[in-house]
């Protein structure tokens, strides 16, 4: 499933400006005059953690109530990208991570590795198949391989793409105030985030028929992250804007085995802090 990039952008920064969208951007707490990353909004790449190179790998995720048959997602949102870190949209478009984000990517490796993940699926992104590589590598498992599905791609920005969050309200000021506020609104050329969220319903249904019982990371973007907890969590769309993701978070939904599916937690980044 591929995921697009605006309630949280792949780029941290756009996430503060934008809507669900926007990776380390908090679509609630926009200011165009600040410095956003694109991959907040909708999928920015900056984010407010610690250096995230190394964090401590002991950290071992709880899953209360999970009985036989519950099938645990782990959300990972992919590392800081060479467009996040300058506050760009990149939504579609097919940036590299930056050294950190190779270093965060790293760091929720080794805060999995001993999760028992029996499967690894990933964004066709390179920015979230990279980091989906360093994560299915730490299982040390070769039945860990990486699968992609388009339902886990950021959501696409069409014109906006390139832009930063201050270039795009210039430029689009009533366009970007709906997309701030409306999930039904989208970017000259784009998608809604209504839009993401009905592909990552699909691409969560594909996961549960092939990896029923198990343990699954899915590497996506910010706005992608948080359309599949708010279908998780039934909640309107708009509550997108109220959740923040940043760069390699993990965030964990379970799903038992008649379907009845809990939110465990949301933005863990405790693998990230503690660094230098």
């Amino acid at each position: 499933m591929t995921a697009t990039e605006h309630p949280g952008s792949d780029d941290q920064a756009a996430q503060g400006a934008a809507g669900p969208g926007t990776d380390n951007i908090d679509a609630d707490h926009l200011d165009a005059d600040e410095p956003v990353d694109a991959d907040e909004f909708v999928d920015a790449d900056t984010d407010d953690t610690d250096d995230p190179a190394a964090g401590p790998p002991s950290l071992q995720l709880h899953r209360p109530g999970a009985g036989p048959g519950t099938t645990t997602l782990l959300v990972v949102r992919h590392g800081v990208t060479t467009w996040g870190e300058h506050g760009r949209f990149a939504g579609r478009e097919d940036v590299a991570l930056t050294e950190r984000g190779v270093a965060q990517a790293r760091a929720v490796a080794a805060r999995l590795a001993g999760d028992g993940v029996t499967a690894v699926v990933s964004s066709t992104l390179q920015r979230c198949r990279r980091t989906a590589e360093i994560i299915a590598a730490a299982t040390g498992s070769a039945a860990v391989a990486v699968t992609t599905d388009d339902g886990l791609l950021d959501g696409r920005l069409g014109e906006w793409s390139g832009f930063t969050a201050a270039e795009i309200a210039r430029k689009w000021p009533a366009e970007f105030e709906a997309w701030r506020s409306d999930p039904q609104a989208a970017p000259p050329g784009g998608e809604s985030f209504a839009q993401v969220r009905d592909r990552g319903r699909g691409t969560v249904q594909r996961v549960l028929a092939a990896h029923r019982g198990g343990t699954v990371v899915l590497v996506t973007h910010a706005a992608t992250t948080k359309m599949l907890l708010v279908e998780a969590l039934a909640a309107p769309l708009d509550v997108a804007y109220k959740i923040r993701v940043d760069t390699c978070s993990i965030s964990m939904i379970t799903v038992d085995r008649d379907g009845a599916t809990m939110v465990c937690s949301i933005n863990d980044t405790g693998h990230l802090r503690g660094r230098p």
